[in-house]
């Protein structure tokens, strides 16, 4: 016997007519809760875009900035006040 109870939760017509609800942390969106929306596929000139960009040329620097406390878990290191 197959268990039915929740598919007929989610496809009842009420429940797709809810809001997405947003989701705060310290006042700002940081998710959204609703329906889950279809994946959109991208171009692959649009993704191209993302990687055209030179590499950073401050990596020495901001390597110095971590503070490894183990080979295992790196850190970022905490700004001096």
């Amino acid at each position: 016997m197959r268990d039915d109870r929740a598919a007929s939760v989610t496809t009842r017509p009420h429940v797709a007519q809810v809001p997405p609800l947003a989701i705060t942390v310290a006042g700002r969106p940081a998710a959204v809760l609703g329906p889950v929306s279809p994946r959109g596929w991208r171009r692959r000139g649009d993704l191209a875009e993302l990687f055209a960009h030179p590499e950073g040329t401050d990596l020495p620097q901001d390597r110095n900035l971590v503070d490894v406390a183990s080979e295992e878990a790196p850190r970022i290191s905490e700004p001096e006040s």
